[in-house]
């Protein structure tokens, strides 16, 4: 089932389908319209679709920065969980 969520992102209204819930299409929209906003400060001479290319720069920026992070993270959880499993089958006599 397609759920719709009326949004405004940039002084624009649009009606977004999706499966996701409305709330959390709505909570997209308004973190878009921020970003799109932030830039326009730094920029405000820009037109609407440089400011929509800055700032989809910048949040695929921080989508690339948490992945690299999340594969770091697991690395690490990784490691330890190899540590321990070491530990656990010395301690039982597990070679």
């Amino acid at each position: 089932m397609k759920n719709t969520a009326k949004v405004e992102i940039f002084g624009q209204v649009y009606t977004i389908k999706g499966d996701a819930d409305p709330e959390y299409i709505t909570e997209l929209a308004n973190y878009v319209d921020l970003q799109m906003k932030e830039v326009s400060k730094k920029h405000p001479n820009s037109s609407i679709s440089k400011v929509s290319i800055l700032a989809a720069l910048g949040i695929a920026n921080e989508v690339f920065k948490l992945k690299e992070k999340e594969r770091n993270n697991n690395q690490i959880l990784e490691e330890k969980t190899k540590v321990l499993v070491e530990m656990l089958n010395k301690e039982v006599g597990i070679t």
